[in-house]
């Protein structure tokens, strides 16, 4: 999930193997769950912009 924030700068959230990750500039820190996420996003005001979804194989 990409997300913007105030100052044109961009985050990522990336789910693997079952836990939230995330990404800001060169720092990557173990989110955890879809709640922390959420937490994340209001804490640091996050807009999501984009969500996208791959097919498991």
């Amino acid at each position: 999930m990409l997300c913007h924030s105030e100052g044109s700068h961009f985050t990522c959230f990336t789910l693997e193997n079952g836990s939230w990750m995330f990404y800001d500039a060169a720092n990557k820190e173990v989110a955890g769950l879809w709640e922390n996420v959420k937490d994340i996003c209001v804490k640091r005001v996050l807009k999501p912009q984009i969500l996208l979804f791959a097919e498991q194989e």
